[in-house]
Parts: C-alpha cells; sequence; structure tokens
C-alpha cells in the first residue's frame, strides 16, 4: 500500500514531469479558471469603472473638480469600500455552507446579519464623510480640493450605504454560482451611468452634482436589481427545496479561490497546486499586457480624464515612474 493510497490521493493528477503535459494541462485549466473567473471579472470591471467614467466626465469640468472627485473616490469612499468588501467577504464562506448543506433558510439569515453589521459600520464610517474636509487637510491636500472633496463626499453619503447593501447580496448570489445574472446587472448599470453621466455633466452642465446623483443611483440600481434577484432566488430554493426528497444540494465553484479549496476537499493536492500556479502565471501575463498598453499609449489616454496639458504631463510621467 503506498502513502498516496492511505492518505487518498490515488485519484490525484501525476507529477507533470514534461513540458507538452504541462502545457496541455495548463490550457485545461485554464479554461475552466476563465469559466469560472470571466463574469466576476466582468462585474468587478464594471463597477469599478463606475468611479472611472464619473472621473473621465469630471475632468471636463474643470481641473479642480477632477481633483476633488478623484481624491474622494481614492481616500473616502476607497477606505470604505476596502472595509465593506472585507467584511462582506466573510459572508462568502457561510453562505457557500449553507447552501451547499441545503439549509437554505441560513442564507437570508446570513445575508440579513450581515446587513445589520454593515449598515451599522456604514454609520460609523459616515463621519469620515462628514468630516471629509478637515481630514484632507490633515492629510496634506490643498484647500481647495479639500472644500470640493468635502463636498462631494456628503453627497456621495447615499453610496456608502449602498455599499453595505451590495457585499451581502453579492456573495448571497455568489454561493448560488448566479456570477453571469451579477455581471448582466454590472454591464447594465455602467451602461446608464455612462449615458447620465454624459447627459447630467456634460450636456445639462450639472457638475459635481450631477456627476454624485449619477454615481449613487447606478450604485443603487446595482443592489435594488439583485434584491429583487434575491427574493425571487431564495423563494424559487425554498419552493424546490420542499420537493425534495433529499434537500441536499451541492454548492458550484463561485471563484478561483474555491476551484483551488475544492481540489484540497476532494484530497487533490497536486491540482491545488497546479491551479494556483496557472492564476500566477496567467495573472503575471495579463499585468504584462496591461503595462504593456499603458506604455504604448502613454500619452494619449490621459486626455481622456482632462484637457488641461499640464495635467496629461504629469499623468504620463507618474505612469513612467509607476
Amino acid at each position: 500500500m503506498t502513502l498516496n493510497t492511505i492518505f487518498g490521493y490515488e485519484d490525484d493528477a501525476r507529477p507533470r514531469t514534461k513540458i507538452q503535459g504541462f502545457l496541455k494541462d495548463f490550457w485545461v485549466e485554464s479554461k475552466k479558471l476563465w469559466y469560472l473567473a470571466s463574469p466576476a471579472i466582468i462585474t468587478s470591471v464594471c463597477q469599478y469603472s463606475l468611479g472611472a467614467i464619473t472621473q473621465i466626465f469630471a475632468g471636463n469640468i474643470g481641473t479642480s473638480q477632477l481633483a476633488a472627485i478623484s481624491v474622494e473616490n481614492s481616500i473616502i469612499a476607497g477606505f470604505s469600500y476596502g472595509i465593506m468588501w472585507g467584511m462582506g467577504s466573510g459572508l462568502e464562506t457561510l453562505c457557500g455552507i449553507a447552501f451547499g448543506a441545503g439549509q437554505l433558510e441560513m442564507l437570508g439569515i446570513y445575508m440579513q446579519r450581515s446587513w445589520v453589521i454593515l449598515n451599522t459600520t456604514a454609520l460609523m464610517l459616515m463621519f469620515t464623510y462628514i468630516f471629509a474636509t478637515p481630514i484632507l487637510k490633515i492629510i496634506g491636500q490643498t484647500d481647495e480640493i479639500s472644500e470640493d472633496a468635502g463636498t462631494f463626499a456628503l453627497w456621495m453619503i447615499p453610496q456608502l450605504f449602498a455599499y453595505a447593501m451590495n457585499y451581502p447580496l453579492a456573495k448571497f448570489l455568489q454561493a448560488q454560482n448566479k456570477f453571469m445574472v451579477m455581471a448582466v446587472i454590472s454591464v447594465l448599470a455602467l451602461v446608464f451611468h455612462a449615458f447620465f453621466s454624459w447627459l447630467l455633466i456634460a450636456k445639462l452642465g450639472w457638475g459635481m452634482a450631477g456627476a454624485a446623483v449619477v454615481l449613487n443611483l447606478s450604485w443603487w440600481f446595482i443592489v435594488l436589481t439583485q434584491l429583487l434577484l434575491e427574493v425571487w432566488y431564495i423563494d424559487s430554493l425554498t419552493l424546490l427545496a420542499g420537493y425534495l426528497k433529499n434537500a441536499e444540494i451541492s454548492v458550484d465553484a463561485s471563484t478561483i479561490c474555491v476551484r483551488v479549496s475544492n481540489e484540497l476537499g476532494a484530497i487533490h493536492p497536486r491540482e491545488a497546486k497546479f491551479s494556483t500556479v496557472v492564476v500566477g502565471i496567467t495573472s503575471l501575463l495579463i499585468g504584462l499586457f496591461l503595462a504593456l498598453i499603458l506604455i504604448i499609449t502613454g500619452k494619449q489616454y490621459p486626455s481622456l480624464f482632462s484637457n488641461d496639458s499640464d495635467v496629461q504631463e504629469l499623468v504620463y510621467t507618474s505612469s513612467l515612474h509607476c
């Protein structure tokens, strides 16, 4: 009896020794990972692009407005985004386990508890929005930028509570492998956001107020649409569970991390290790590709955010050093 048999590794992949076998297995594993990751990537890119599009239109208003919105997005909202994302991520495991064990009623309970926790956290984080102006002055921002960013931060308080509602909803849907639905919602939100940003900021001249209105509405559109789906999904799942003799449903892989944990759970350490290698190599290649694009278009893309030649030159110089 071998050690592989003793530890349950007999159906794990054999060590890869030939380059042909490695490339073949790399291609197979890449297809699995991209199948899982593509909708999640689309969702993340679209949601991140909401703020980027706002900054693009803000750059056409003026340099000061662009700076103010950029500071609010990166420092005030970025700080809150990171906290909400981190706290919401803890729900992913709980929802995945509950869904996999057929404990469908616990999905809603976990999500509601998370709503209470995150909205309470949002109430505390709200003070960073209220006192954004003095905070920005303390960390070295100019008075003009601090005043404008502080005003914009007050207008963006609804977005903070959208964050608190969004992440539990997202983890609830991810636990059921509803990535494609989330991607569609995010794409629609991005399209609406781009159109109304153009309408309110560029066409009607609402300025920073228009940017705040559109950004808040876009995030709440995502939240409310996902909430409607959540109600429909949980009712459907509960109804289906009543007709199953064995109310045990296997949870699908929801992220690349879950892909690795699935292999470890199945006692496939070599497959888990190989998945990690594939993710690492793929991420490196994507990073190099994007860096190459930024280098090639270094003198062109800053014009998307500002018409000021000094700002464009500064962005170009900074991108070279980054």
